[in-house]
C-alpha cells in the first residue's frame, strides 16, 4: 500500500498524524480505505483531535464525532471550530479517566481512532482493554516500537505479554509506517497506523484484560 501526499487524486481518507500539529494530511486511494472507512451515521470516538484534522473529515463523512482532547488550548480551538455542528462534541480531559462514563455495552462506537501520545499510547490502550471497550474497529497511530510489540508473534525479539493481551481480543495489523517529517515538531520516532479489531475467540477475555497491569 502507497501513502500520498495530502489532497492527491482519488484519495478521501484523511489520517491525522500529530502530536501536536501536523504538517500534511496523508490520503488513503478510495481501494484502500474501504476497509476502514467508517459509514455515514456512524458513532466515532477520536481520542487526541489535536487540530482537528481527522476531526472534519469525519463529520464531512456524516460521521457522530465524539472527540476526547486533554488539552485545554486544542479543545478551545476544536469548539471554536466545530461546536455548532450538532453531531459534534467534546470531552476535556485525560481520556483514559473520562471515555468510561460514554460507553455504552449495548451501543459501542463504530469506531474508536486517534493519535495517541508517544509517552500514554500504551496506558490508553490498556485502559481501553481493561474497561471493556468493543468497537467495531480500532484505528491508532502508535510510535512503530509499540505496534511492533502487538503484532509480534513467538520467537520475534518484540514478543511480550503485551503481544499476547492483544492478541488474545483483537485481530490486529499494521497499515504502514508514517514519516516524522509529517509531524510538527516532527519527534525522533516513526509511527505506525494499527488497526485492531475484537473478536471472541478466546474464553475469559475481559478478565484477561482486567488482570493485566
Amino acid at each position: 500500500m502507497g501513502w500520498g501526499g495530502g489532497g492527491g487524486g482519488g484519495g478521501w481518507w484523511g489520517v491525522v498524524l500529530s502530536d501536536a500539529a501536523t504538517t500534511e494530511t496523508y490520503t488513503l486511494s478510495l481501494h484502500d480505505a474501504l476497509p476502514i472507512y467508517p459509514q455515514p451515521g456512524s458513532e466515532v470516538w477520536e481520542i487526541g483531535p489535536g487540530l482537528g484534522a481527522m476531526t472534519i473529515l469525519l463529520l464531512e463523512a456524516g460521521c457522530r464525532v465524539t472527540t476526547f482532547e486533554i488539552d485545554r488550548g486544542f479543545a478551545a480551538l476544536l469548539s471554536e471550530e466545530f461546536g455548532a455542528n450538532p453531531n459534534f462534541s467534546l470531552v476535556l480531559g485525560d481520556a483514559v479517566k473520562t471515555w468510561p462514563q460514554f460507553y455504552q455495552e449495548d451501543k459501542p462506537p463504530a469506531r474508536v481512532m486517534g493519535n495517541l501520545p508517544y509517552a500514554s499510547g500504551s496506558a490508553i490502550l490498556l485502559s481501553l482493554i481493561q474497561g471493556g471497550c468493543r468497537p467495531e474497529k480500532f484505528l491508532f497511530t502508535l510510535q512503530r516500537e509499540v505496534v511492533q510489540r502487538i503484532l509480534a508473534l513467538p520467537g520475534d525479539p518484540n514478543y511480550s505479554s503485551f503481544s499476547i493481551l492483544c492478541q488474545s481480543l483483537w485481530d490486529v495489523k499494521t497499515w504502514g509506517d508514517l514519516k516524522a517529517g509529517s509531524f510538527y515538531p516532527a519527534p525522533e520516532v516513526v509511527s505506525s497506523l494499527l488497526e485492531a479489531v475484537p473478536h471472541s475467540r478466546y474464553p475469559l477475555k475481559e478478565e484477561i484484560g482486567r488482570a493485566h497491569v
